[in-house]
Protein backbone atom coordinates (compact mmCIF):
# COMPACT_ATOMS: atom_id res chain seq x y z
CA UNK A 1 0.00 0.00 0.00
CA UNK A 2 1.67 3.39 -1.10
CA UNK A 3 -0.51 6.49 -2.01
CA UNK A 4 0.46 10.68 -1.27
CA UNK A 5 -2.72 12.85 0.11
CA UNK A 6 -3.38 16.49 0.69
CA UNK A 7 -2.32 17.15 4.52
CA UNK A 8 -5.96 19.40 4.86
CA UNK A 9 -8.03 16.89 3.67
CA UNK A 10 -6.35 14.02 5.81
CA UNK A 11 -6.99 16.30 8.35
CA UNK A 12 -10.51 16.59 7.48
CA UNK A 13 -10.71 13.11 7.82
CA UNK A 14 -9.28 12.78 11.13
CA UNK A 15 -11.52 15.60 12.62
CA UNK A 16 -14.45 14.05 11.34
CA UNK A 17 -13.58 10.60 12.78
CA UNK A 18 -12.41 12.34 16.41
CA UNK A 19 -16.10 13.76 16.77
CA UNK A 20 -17.47 10.15 16.33
CA UNK A 21 -14.56 8.50 18.40
CA UNK A 22 -15.68 9.53 21.80
CA UNK A 23 -14.21 7.94 25.05
CA UNK A 24 -17.56 8.91 26.56
CA UNK A 25 -19.24 6.56 24.48
CA UNK A 26 -16.50 4.14 23.94
CA UNK A 27 -14.87 1.47 26.34
CA UNK A 28 -13.65 -0.68 23.36
CA UNK A 29 -10.46 0.03 22.81
CA UNK A 30 -10.98 -1.21 19.20
CA UNK A 31 -12.76 1.52 18.55
CA UNK A 32 -10.67 4.29 19.57
CA UNK A 33 -9.05 3.03 15.80
CA UNK A 34 -10.33 3.84 12.29
CA UNK A 35 -9.77 2.33 9.01
CA UNK A 36 -8.30 3.87 5.75
CA UNK A 37 -9.60 2.00 3.08
CA UNK A 38 -7.56 3.39 -0.25
CA UNK A 39 -8.34 2.14 -3.25
CA UNK A 40 -10.62 3.44 -6.39
CA UNK A 41 -13.28 5.28 -3.69
CA UNK A 42 -10.66 5.61 -0.94
CA UNK A 43 -12.75 6.08 2.09
CA UNK A 44 -12.04 6.04 6.16
CA UNK A 45 -14.90 4.40 8.57
CA UNK A 46 -14.74 5.10 12.17
CA UNK A 47 -17.19 3.83 14.87
CA UNK A 48 -17.77 4.63 18.59
CA UNK A 49 -19.99 1.39 19.35
CA UNK A 50 -23.43 3.66 19.54
CA UNK A 51 -22.58 5.70 15.72
CA UNK A 52 -20.64 5.07 13.01
CA UNK A 53 -19.06 6.60 10.15
CA UNK A 54 -17.74 7.06 6.45
CA UNK A 55 -15.93 10.16 5.04
CA UNK A 56 -15.08 9.78 1.48
CA UNK A 57 -11.49 11.30 0.18
CA UNK A 58 -11.69 13.49 -2.32
CA UNK A 59 -10.34 12.20 -5.60
CA UNK A 60 -8.49 15.12 -6.71
CA UNK A 61 -6.49 14.99 -3.51
CA UNK A 62 -5.05 11.69 -3.06
CA UNK A 63 -2.70 9.52 -5.96
CA UNK A 64 -2.50 6.41 -5.09
CA UNK A 65 0.48 4.15 -6.21
CA UNK A 66 -0.81 0.66 -4.50
CA UNK A 67 -4.17 0.01 -3.23
CA UNK A 68 -5.19 -1.32 0.99
CA UNK A 69 -6.43 -0.97 4.13
CA UNK A 70 -4.75 0.55 7.48
CA UNK A 71 -6.01 0.32 11.05
CA UNK A 72 -4.24 2.52 13.46
CA UNK A 73 -5.05 4.84 16.22
CA UNK A 74 -6.64 8.44 14.83
CA UNK A 75 -5.63 10.44 17.70
CA UNK A 76 -1.99 9.73 17.25
CA UNK A 77 -2.16 10.37 13.44
CA UNK A 78 -4.70 13.17 14.19
CA UNK A 79 -1.46 14.79 16.61
CA UNK A 80 1.32 14.26 13.95
CA UNK A 81 -0.17 15.57 10.86
CA UNK A 82 -1.75 18.66 12.90
CA UNK A 83 1.99 19.78 12.94
CA UNK A 84 3.24 18.69 9.73
CA UNK A 85 4.30 21.82 7.71
CA UNK A 86 3.95 20.15 4.19
CA UNK A 87 0.95 20.72 1.89
CA UNK A 88 1.72 16.74 0.21
CA UNK A 89 1.95 13.80 2.68
CA UNK A 90 3.43 10.37 1.52
CA UNK A 91 2.07 6.68 3.16
CA UNK A 92 3.78 3.81 2.47
CA UNK A 93 2.67 0.31 4.54
CA UNK A 94 5.17 -1.88 5.41
CA UNK A 95 5.66 -5.49 6.34
CA UNK A 96 1.51 -4.76 7.27
CA UNK A 97 2.87 -3.59 10.72
CA UNK A 98 4.04 -0.27 10.23
CA UNK A 99 2.83 2.67 8.24
CA UNK A 100 6.29 5.13 7.14
CA UNK A 101 4.65 8.86 6.88
CA UNK A 102 7.21 10.90 4.59
CA UNK A 103 7.13 14.39 3.84
CA UNK A 104 10.84 16.79 2.43
CA UNK A 105 11.18 17.69 6.77
CA UNK A 106 9.58 14.14 8.35
CA UNK A 107 9.66 10.75 8.88
CA UNK A 108 8.02 8.43 10.93
CA UNK A 109 7.09 5.12 11.63
CA UNK A 110 4.02 4.44 13.23
CA UNK A 111 2.51 0.71 14.24
CA UNK A 112 -0.76 -0.40 12.60
CA UNK A 113 -2.91 -3.18 13.56
CA UNK A 114 -4.45 -6.04 11.40
CA UNK A 115 -7.75 -4.83 9.99
CA UNK A 116 -9.47 -7.91 10.38
CA UNK A 117 -9.98 -6.83 13.96
CA UNK A 118 -11.78 -3.84 13.36
CA UNK A 119 -16.16 -4.56 13.40
CA UNK A 120 -17.01 -5.02 9.26
CA UNK A 121 -19.50 -1.73 8.92
CA UNK A 122 -22.03 -1.52 5.94
CA UNK A 123 -22.51 1.94 4.43
CA UNK A 124 -24.51 0.74 1.55
CA UNK A 125 -27.56 2.90 0.68
CA UNK A 126 -28.71 0.96 -2.52
CA UNK A 127 -32.30 0.90 -2.81
CA UNK A 128 -33.14 2.30 0.43
CA UNK A 129 -35.93 4.72 1.41
CA UNK A 130 -34.70 8.42 1.62
CA UNK A 131 -35.74 11.67 2.62
CA UNK A 132 -34.01 15.21 1.56
CA UNK A 133 -33.81 17.71 4.58
CA UNK A 134 -31.56 20.71 4.86
CA UNK A 135 -28.67 20.75 7.54
CA UNK A 136 -30.39 23.55 9.01
CA UNK A 137 -33.56 21.15 9.75
CA UNK A 138 -31.24 18.43 11.58
CA UNK A 139 -29.40 21.51 13.72
CA UNK A 140 -32.58 22.66 14.76
CA UNK A 141 -34.19 19.44 15.82
CA UNK A 142 -30.89 18.99 17.73
CA UNK A 143 -31.20 22.90 19.54
CA UNK A 144 -34.97 21.94 20.01
CA UNK A 145 -35.12 17.97 21.00
CA UNK A 146 -31.63 17.63 23.08
CA UNK A 147 -32.30 18.87 25.62
CA UNK A 148 -35.61 16.82 26.60
CA UNK A 149 -33.91 13.26 25.51
CA UNK A 150 -33.04 10.71 28.87
CA UNK A 151 -29.49 10.42 27.88
CA UNK A 152 -29.15 6.98 29.43
CA UNK A 153 -26.84 5.13 27.09
CA UNK A 154 -26.51 1.97 28.67
CA UNK A 155 -30.07 1.08 28.39
CA UNK A 156 -31.06 1.89 24.72
CA UNK A 157 -35.16 2.72 25.61
CA UNK A 158 -37.58 4.53 23.15
CA UNK A 159 -36.89 7.48 25.12
CA UNK A 160 -33.60 7.48 25.26
CA UNK A 161 -33.51 8.82 21.83
CA UNK A 162 -35.72 11.13 19.39
CA UNK A 163 -38.23 9.92 17.65
CA UNK A 164 -38.79 10.84 13.67
CA UNK A 165 -42.27 10.32 12.46
CA UNK A 166 -43.31 12.02 8.44
CA UNK A 167 -47.09 10.07 9.30
CA UNK A 168 -47.99 12.26 12.33
CA UNK A 169 -49.27 15.85 9.90
CA UNK A 170 -48.41 15.56 6.41
CA UNK A 171 -45.57 18.09 4.98
CA UNK A 172 -43.68 17.95 7.97
CA UNK A 173 -41.20 15.76 9.68
CA UNK A 174 -42.05 15.92 13.08
CA UNK A 175 -40.06 15.10 16.20
CA UNK A 176 -40.57 14.58 19.54
CA UNK A 177 -38.48 13.86 22.81
CA UNK A 178 -39.24 13.44 26.51
CA UNK A 179 -36.76 12.91 29.75
CA UNK A 180 -40.36 11.91 31.60
CA UNK A 181 -40.21 15.84 32.96
CA UNK A 182 -39.83 17.75 30.06
CA UNK A 183 -41.55 17.13 26.63
CA UNK A 184 -40.48 18.99 22.75
CA UNK A 185 -42.86 18.28 19.82
CA UNK A 186 -41.37 19.94 16.74
CA UNK A 187 -42.71 20.04 13.28
CA UNK A 188 -40.18 20.76 10.46
CA UNK A 189 -41.53 21.55 7.22
CA UNK A 190 -40.43 18.80 4.49
CA UNK A 191 -41.58 18.02 0.84
CA UNK A 192 -42.03 13.90 0.60
CA UNK A 193 -44.15 11.39 0.33
CA UNK A 194 -42.19 8.72 2.09
CA UNK A 195 -43.47 7.51 5.69
CA UNK A 196 -41.64 6.95 8.24
CA UNK A 197 -41.20 6.41 11.75
CA UNK A 198 -38.07 5.68 13.82
CA UNK A 199 -35.92 6.46 17.04
CA UNK A 200 -32.44 7.79 16.85
CA UNK A 201 -30.37 8.09 19.50
CA UNK A 202 -29.64 12.08 20.33
CA UNK A 203 -25.43 11.40 19.76
CA UNK A 204 -26.01 11.02 16.18
CA UNK A 205 -28.09 14.06 15.94
CA UNK A 206 -25.42 15.76 18.25
CA UNK A 207 -22.31 14.63 15.47
CA UNK A 208 -24.98 14.85 12.26
CA UNK A 209 -25.38 19.19 13.68
CA UNK A 210 -21.57 19.52 13.77
CA UNK A 211 -20.85 18.25 10.43
CA UNK A 212 -23.44 19.76 8.31
CA UNK A 213 -23.52 22.99 8.03
CA UNK A 214 -23.99 26.03 5.46
CA UNK A 215 -27.76 25.10 4.52
CA UNK A 216 -26.41 22.05 2.91
CA UNK A 217 -29.07 19.67 1.49
CA UNK A 218 -28.96 16.01 3.76
CA UNK A 219 -30.29 12.55 2.71
CA UNK A 220 -31.67 10.53 5.59
CA UNK A 221 -31.80 6.67 4.26
CA UNK A 222 -34.01 4.44 6.28
CA UNK A 223 -33.03 0.52 6.27
CA UNK A 224 -36.19 -1.32 7.68
CA UNK A 225 -34.73 -4.72 7.43
CA UNK A 226 -31.66 -4.09 9.44
CA UNK A 227 -33.34 -1.29 11.22
CA UNK A 228 -30.46 0.97 10.76
CA UNK A 229 -30.89 5.12 9.49
CA UNK A 230 -27.80 6.38 7.16
CA UNK A 231 -27.67 10.89 7.81
CA UNK A 232 -25.47 11.70 4.05
CA UNK A 233 -24.14 14.02 2.09
CA UNK A 234 -21.88 12.22 -0.10
CA UNK A 235 -18.75 12.87 1.57
CA UNK A 236 -19.90 12.29 4.86
CA UNK A 237 -21.98 9.66 6.36
CA UNK A 238 -23.34 9.06 9.84
CA UNK A 239 -25.13 5.28 10.24
CA UNK A 240 -26.98 4.69 13.74
CA UNK A 241 -28.53 1.61 14.91
CA UNK A 242 -32.14 2.82 15.28
CA UNK A 243 -33.45 2.37 19.10
CA UNK A 244 -36.14 -0.28 19.06
CA UNK A 245 -39.65 -0.26 20.70
CA UNK A 246 -43.01 1.66 20.71
CA UNK A 247 -42.47 5.19 21.41
CA UNK A 248 -45.40 6.72 23.43
CA UNK A 249 -47.03 9.08 20.95
CA UNK A 250 -50.51 9.25 21.98
CA UNK A 251 -49.39 9.96 25.29
CA UNK A 252 -47.56 12.52 24.20
CA UNK A 253 -49.62 14.24 21.36
CA UNK A 254 -52.37 14.26 24.19
CA UNK A 255 -50.08 15.97 26.60
CA UNK A 256 -50.14 18.70 24.26
CA UNK A 257 -53.84 19.02 24.39
CA UNK A 258 -54.26 21.02 27.50
CA UNK A 259 -57.44 22.74 28.29
CA UNK A 260 -56.09 26.06 28.24
CA UNK A 261 -57.77 27.43 31.75
CA UNK A 262 -55.22 30.56 32.74
CA UNK A 263 -53.00 31.77 29.68
CA UNK A 264 -50.61 34.93 29.60
CA UNK A 265 -47.96 36.10 27.49
CA UNK A 266 -44.57 37.67 28.86
CA UNK A 267 -40.84 38.85 27.39
CA UNK A 268 -38.76 35.44 27.49
CA UNK A 269 -35.80 37.77 28.80
CA UNK A 270 -37.47 38.99 31.89
CA UNK A 271 -38.64 35.73 32.88
CA UNK A 272 -35.62 34.47 32.31
CA UNK A 273 -33.96 37.05 34.65
CA UNK A 274 -37.04 36.27 37.35
CA UNK A 275 -35.88 32.57 36.94
CA UNK A 276 -32.34 33.17 37.62
CA UNK A 277 -32.96 35.53 40.06
CA UNK A 278 -35.31 33.07 42.01
CA UNK A 279 -33.07 30.20 41.42
CA UNK A 280 -30.28 31.80 43.81
CA UNK A 281 -32.26 30.97 46.78
CA UNK A 282 -32.56 26.89 45.71
CA UNK A 283 -29.26 26.66 43.92
CA UNK A 284 -28.27 24.50 46.83
CA UNK A 285 -31.09 21.96 46.88
CA UNK A 286 -31.44 18.77 44.80
CA UNK A 287 -34.68 19.72 43.46
CA UNK A 288 -34.70 23.51 43.15
CA UNK A 289 -38.33 24.43 43.23
CA UNK A 290 -40.09 27.52 42.97
CA UNK A 291 -43.78 28.30 43.46
CA UNK A 292 -45.72 29.83 40.21
CA UNK A 293 -48.40 31.95 41.78
CA UNK A 294 -50.43 33.96 39.31
CA UNK A 295 -53.14 36.58 40.80
CA UNK A 296 -55.83 38.53 39.47
CA UNK A 297 -53.52 41.52 38.70
CA UNK A 298 -49.64 40.12 39.28
CA UNK A 299 -47.68 37.58 38.98
CA UNK A 300 -44.85 36.06 41.55
CA UNK A 301 -42.10 33.88 41.51
CA UNK A 302 -41.74 32.26 45.20
CA UNK A 303 -39.18 30.26 46.38
CA UNK A 304 -37.88 29.01 49.90
CA UNK A 305 -34.71 26.68 51.44
CA UNK A 306 -34.13 25.54 54.70
CA UNK A 307 -30.67 26.81 54.35
CA UNK A 308 -30.36 30.21 52.56
CA UNK A 309 -34.30 31.62 53.19
CA UNK A 310 -36.86 33.03 51.07
CA UNK A 311 -37.63 34.93 47.93
CA UNK A 312 -40.23 36.38 46.33
CA UNK A 313 -39.89 37.98 42.43
CA UNK A 314 -42.63 40.02 40.75
CA UNK A 315 -43.00 39.37 37.02
CA UNK A 316 -44.74 41.56 34.49
CA UNK A 317 -46.57 40.01 31.78
CA UNK A 318 -49.15 40.71 29.36
CA UNK A 319 -53.00 39.36 28.68
CA UNK A 320 -53.61 37.62 31.84
CA UNK A 321 -56.37 34.94 30.88
CA UNK A 322 -58.39 32.56 33.38
CA UNK A 323 -57.85 31.36 36.79
CA UNK A 324 -55.91 32.66 39.95
CA UNK A 325 -53.57 29.42 40.91
CA UNK A 326 -50.14 28.39 42.08
CA UNK A 327 -48.34 25.60 40.38
CA UNK A 328 -44.92 24.73 41.12
CA UNK A 329 -42.14 23.60 38.83
CA UNK A 330 -38.31 22.68 38.61
CA UNK A 331 -36.69 25.98 38.04
CA UNK A 332 -34.18 24.09 36.18
CA UNK A 333 -35.95 22.14 33.65
CA UNK A 334 -38.42 25.66 33.32
CA UNK A 335 -34.73 27.53 32.03
CA UNK A 336 -33.59 24.54 29.83
CA UNK A 337 -36.61 25.17 27.76
CA UNK A 338 -37.03 29.00 27.87
CA UNK A 339 -33.85 29.07 26.02
CA UNK A 340 -34.79 26.57 23.26
CA UNK A 341 -37.48 29.36 22.18
CA UNK A 342 -36.47 31.48 19.86
CA UNK A 343 -38.93 34.69 20.02
CA UNK A 344 -39.15 37.35 22.24
CA UNK A 345 -42.35 36.66 23.89
CA UNK A 346 -43.30 33.32 25.04
CA UNK A 347 -47.26 32.23 25.31
CA UNK A 348 -48.15 30.46 28.56
CA UNK A 349 -51.24 27.66 29.19
CA UNK A 350 -51.57 26.22 31.85
CA UNK A 351 -55.01 24.02 32.77
CA UNK A 352 -54.16 23.65 36.24
CA UNK A 353 -51.51 22.93 38.84
CA UNK A 354 -51.61 19.44 38.25
CA UNK A 355 -51.11 19.32 34.56
CA UNK A 356 -48.79 20.28 32.41
CA UNK A 357 -47.13 24.26 31.66
CA UNK A 358 -47.21 24.32 27.94
CA UNK A 359 -44.79 26.95 26.50
CA UNK A 360 -45.09 28.35 22.38
CA UNK A 361 -43.17 30.96 21.28
CA UNK A 362 -43.78 32.96 17.84
CA UNK A 363 -43.31 29.83 15.91
CA UNK A 364 -46.44 27.62 16.47
CA UNK A 365 -44.61 24.75 14.93
CA UNK A 366 -42.44 24.06 18.28
CA UNK A 367 -44.09 23.58 21.67
CA UNK A 368 -42.54 22.78 25.06
CA UNK A 369 -43.89 21.22 28.47
CA UNK A 370 -42.42 20.65 31.63
CA UNK A 371 -44.56 18.90 34.01
CA UNK A 372 -45.48 20.53 37.78
CA UNK A 373 -44.33 19.41 41.11
CA UNK A 374 -46.90 18.60 43.72
CA UNK A 375 -46.82 21.56 46.20
CA UNK A 376 -48.50 22.53 49.46
CA UNK A 377 -51.57 25.63 49.18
Amino acid sequence: MKFLINKNELLEVLKFCEKIIDTKFNNNPVLNNIILDINNISKCICSNGIISGQYVIDKNKIIIEQPGKIHFKNKILLETISKIKEEQISFEKIENSVILIKTDSFTSEINILNEDNYPKLNFSTTNLDEIQISSEIINEIYKKNSKCVLNDFNQPKPINGIYFSTELETGYLTTLSTDTFRLSYLKSIINTEIKINFILNNIAILVASQIFKNNELVSIFINNTDKRVFISNGKYTIMDKQILGDYPVDIFIKAFNIEKNTTFTIKKNELINSLELSKVTVNLERNPITILEIGKDSIYLNSSSYEIGTSRVKIDFDNLIGSELKIGFNISFFLTLLKNIDSEKVNIYIENNLKPILLVGENLNFQQLILPVKINN
